[in-house]
């Protein structure tokens, strides 16, 4: 991403050990794009989905993950 210009790298200036990195004005823009992207895919995915359906696949989600983390 750093060849392609998206984002740039420095060290910090309070510990040399540790790398900043920084989206560059054009990695904000393909993040932006990509933002918009997964949002429509979203919107698509769950279109015929009532909230309640979204809450309970989120809650299942959630512990699924929780079960994950445990490992």
């Amino acid at each position: 991403m750093q060849e392609s210009g998206l984002l740039k790298t420095e060290a910090s200036p309070q510990d040399g050990r540790v790398t900043e990195v920084e989206l560059t004005d054009a990695g904000e823009a393909k993040l932006d794009i990509a933002r918009q992207v997964t949002s429509r895919l979203v919107e698509k995915a769950f279109a015929d989905f009532s909230k309640q359906d979204i809450v309970y696949i989120n809650q299942c989600l959630s512990r699924m993950f929780h079960n994950l983390n445990a490992l």
